[in-house]
């Protein structure tokens, strides 16, 4: 869609009162962004789903945290957090199991949607020994903050 849209746009710089053009320009701008938003869905979604019922992780704290205040620093989170830990009349479990009902749920909110494309032999055909050895190597020769040695 990215593509379709660069071209559009350069013909639209040689063809300025071309209104059509004008109007298939608005049309794919508009679903570039329904598209974006399918795509942030699925992946909120997805993150939601891989948190399930898992309270004791670092990354599900973390989401935890900024859902209840994302403006101030992971200090005043803390505190905030520990105010509501005291302030609250149930216990540490009851109060625990209370936040993972209300902000992770205990069931699957959205399925996945089906695959649509056309199958593909070689991306369905189970992963070799050779394909993960050159997985780990790859994985082994990164650094923080660069790619490849």
């Amino acid at each position: 869609m990215l593509e379709a849209l660069a071209g559009l746009r350069k013909r639209y710089k040689t063809q300025k009162l071309n209104r059509t053009l004008r109007k298939r320009i608005g049309i794919l701008n508009t679903d570039i962004e329904k598209y974006a938003l399918q795509l942030t869905n699925q992946q909120w979604h997805a993150v939601c789903n891989g948190m399930q019922r898992q309270p004791n992780i670092p990354k599900t704290w973390n989401i935890l945290r900024h859902l209840l205040d994302a403006r101030t620093s992971k200090t005043t989170q803390q505190r905030n957090i520990q105010k509501l830990l005291h302030q609250t009349q149930a216990a540490d479990k009851q109060l625990l199991s209370n936040l993972v009902d209300k902000y992770l749920g205990d069931q699957v909110t959205q399925p996945q949607m089906p695959y649509t494309g056309q199958d593909n032999a070689s991306l369905d055909a189970p992963i070799t020994l050779a394909e993960m050895q050159a997985t780990v190597d790859l994985k082994q020769k990164t650094r923080n903050g660069s790619g490849l040695q």
